[in-house]
């Protein structure tokens, strides 16, 4: 019996975001498009928790629609914060209009409600396997910036995860305000109540609010993990998140760098076979660095990063075969490399996998990688990459 591979579900999780503000002095809604770019390129569905605007004007919220209008509805997945509905002295405003313009707006991206009588909670089933679900904490009676889901939203909640569990699915939650702390003016007044609502279901939850730096809890007795994401109008950075049936790993992207740029590296790779002979082409660009000596390397590798023997060419300083260049961080535009790997030994049977490897050194330092595997038997392989900060530049 062929054992079923585990789908993976990929998420970027930002947060707060504050459309109207800057994170040293870059608008809050370009670090979002950059992040729904990077969730496009790197197949991954963006979801945002709350606080997509600093006061809930509707003129910032078709902003923040804007910065991710490129990704289909079912790319990104977004819930509301307390600054949709921005309280001035005590002063909520017209909370009716806003909550309708909010709805409106960004209906495409909001999934369908459990039920007809209220907008929330909000469900959107990702393939057989996983459930997105959106809640709304935020409480209009709150003196300050506290949240509570409220008995109604838990009720469906714990609804929704019995249906979850009838149909094998893993449910991944969304709500604006931490469960996790955050004083009597910031917390959600009733964070244990939904953590016991989601306990028993290996659900994950993903929260903001607290404009803290990355914080990922496993709690006990089969409770909810928790991811914390940091606040976009604060670091500028998000989290990558991979959810398997299981097991679930994280890691932190960071958006820009602290000149106040979007440092990125984007192109394409194309590999193709001509009898026993490789051609790559490799069109890369990148964005952001200047000031700084940008190189990057390609390798050529067997499937467990073996250099390929008796090749002819170039040999990088790790001493694999392939090529490395400079590239040129002032001008923005595309490099173009193309270059051949001739076969000398072994045929190149169509079963063997070629591993083609780029990394991007910055003054002389590792910053990110991307790879890409293909089989000999394919006459053509092209992939396209962009790839943001991993790690702070060195």
């Amino acid at each position: 019996m062929v054992k079923r591979r585990e789908p993976v579900l990929r998420l970027l999780h930002v947060s707060d975001v504050h459309v109207g503000k800057e994170c040293m002095g870059v608008p809050t809604e370009r670090i979002l498009r950059h992040a729904a770019t990077l969730a496009e390129i790197d197949d991954r569905i963006l979801v945002i928790s709350g606080d997509l605007t600093e006061t809930g004007e509707e003129s910032q919220m078709l902003k923040a629609r804007d910065a991710v209008g490129a990704l289909p509805p079912d790319q990104c997945f977004v819930v509301p914060g307390n600054h949709f509905y921005r309280w001035v002295l005590g002063n909520f405003g017209d909370l009716p209009s806003k909550e309708e313009a909010f709805l409106r707006i960004f209906k495409d991206y909001l999934g369908r409600s459990w039920r007809r009588s209220s907008p929330f909670p909000r469900v959107r089933m990702i393939g057989e396997d996983y459930l997105l679900v959106g809640l709304n904490s935020m409480a209009v009676d709150r003196w300050f910036a506290g949240g509570e889901v409220g008995r109604e939203q838990r009720a469906a909640l714990g609804n929704v995860l019995k249906k979850c569990r009838r149909e094998g699915r893993r449910p991944v939650i969304a709500v604006h305000h931490s469960t996790e702390g955050g004083g009597s003016f910031l917390q959600l007044d009733d964070a244990s109540e939904v953590k016991s609502t989601a306990a028993g279901f290996r659900a994950l939850l993903l929260c903001g609010h607290m404009h803290r730096r990355l914080r990922v809890k496993g709690t006990p007795s089969g409770r909810p993990r928790i991811v914390e994401a940091p606040a976009i109008k604060k670091d500028a950075e998000g989290v990558a998140v991979d959810v398997g049936r299981k097991k679930t790993a994280e890691m932190k992207v960071i958006l820009r760098d602290s000149d106040g740029f979007l440092p990125r590296f984007s192109g394409r790779v194309v590999i193709v076979r001509l009898r026993n002979d490789l051609r790559l082409n490799v069109i890369a660009k990148v964005e952001g660095l200047a000031g700084r000596k940008v190189v990057m390397t390609a390798t050529l590798c067997d499937w467990l990063g073996r250099d390929f023997a008796g090749r002819k060419g170039e040999r990088t300083a790790d001493g694999k075969w392939g090529a490395q260049w400079s590239l040129d961080p002032r001008t923005g535009a595309e490099d173009n490399w193309d270059f051949a790997f001739p076969w000398q030994g072994a045929p190149l049977t169509p079963q063997k996998a070629i591993l083609v490897r780029l990394e991007f050194l910055v003054d002389g330092r590792p910053w990110c990688r991307s790879s890409f595997r293909t089989l000999a038997a394919e006459r053509r392989f092209e992939k396209t990459f962009l790839k943001g900060l991993e790690r702070s530049l060195p």
